[in-house]
């Protein structure tokens, strides 16, 4: 019998988060060798740090990645075709202000979100992330005046596309629109559409005066890009983190 506890403290440049955490787990095969492998999804109580951390069957860590944010979903894909599942997950990047999403391979859950602009989000003592790709993305107008940041809350993955809605609501009336991201299993963005309950949403902020112009397509046309983290720098290109690729490239040379 076993007991595995995420909390600790941290010590951010301007916060200090205590050791309370909270936590939920899943139970997966990601190397595809027969043996489940637990899944911890984490977060502090009251601020933003997070985690994923992967354990054995017996407890035992196996690595951890921090995301100064919290997440909100995991999802799993085989991204690069070796027949393993990556681990997709979706949250916020509390540095940015925006949603994001990234992506790790069970043999490169180590070190923490990129946060080269802002520093006071960036993990004390943890080293360069290892994950295969970290997205940022745009804020749209909804976004913008009913959430101060934005979330990815869920990734709906079927046999051709990763989606990515991000959702926006009010509670009175209640209504949740979302714009959603379709990216294909490299997570190469293909297009972005608007739900029709984003567009219900767009047009009762715009009739209280909130926006400035009637829905039309040109709103998803002129969101900023998605962005990517190459190792870096965030780029508006599809990008793989160069940290995770010398590290996949060094492995295959020594096997």
């Amino acid at each position: 019998r076993w007991k595995y506890d995420p909390g600790e403290s941290l010590t951010f440049r301007r916060e200090h988060c205590d050791a309370n955490w909270t936590l939920c787990f899943d139970v997966v095969d990601l190397d595809n060798d027969k043996q489940r492998e637990i899944l911890v999804l984490s977060r502090n109580h009251r601020l933003f740090p997070a985690k994923i951390t992967l354990l054995d069957l017996q407890g035992r860590p196996q690595g951890e990645f921090f995301n100064s944010g919290w997440i909100e979903d995991v999802s799993y894909v085989d991204l690069d075709g070796d027949g393993a599942m990556e681990i997709l997950a979706g949250g916020c990047n509390n540095g940015y202000k925006r949603p994001c999403l990234f992506a790790l391979h069970v043999d490169g859950i180590t070190g923490c979100s990129p946060q080269p602009d802002t520093p006071d989000y960036l993990c004390p003592g943890r080293p360069p992330g290892r994950e295969m790709y970290y997205l940022l993305f745009p804020r749209d107008p909804v976004m913008q005046q009913l959430s101060p940041i934005g979330a990815v809350t869920t990734i709906p993955i079927t046999p051709r596309q990763i989606i990515v809605p991000l959702p926006s609501g009010i509670e009175n009336p209640p209504l949740v629109g979302s714009m959603e991201f379709l990216f294909d299993h490299q997570l190469r963005l293909e297009r972005v559409e608007a739900n029709s309950a984003y567009e219900l949403l767009y047009g009762r902020l715009f009739r209280q005066g909130l926006l400035e112009r009637p829905y039309s397509t040109a709103v998803t046309h002129e969101l900023g890009p998605v962005l990517y983290w190459d190792g870096e720098r965030f780029v508006p290109t599809p990008s793989m983190n160069r940290h995770w690729r010398g590290f996949e490239q060094e492995r295959r040379a020594q096997q």
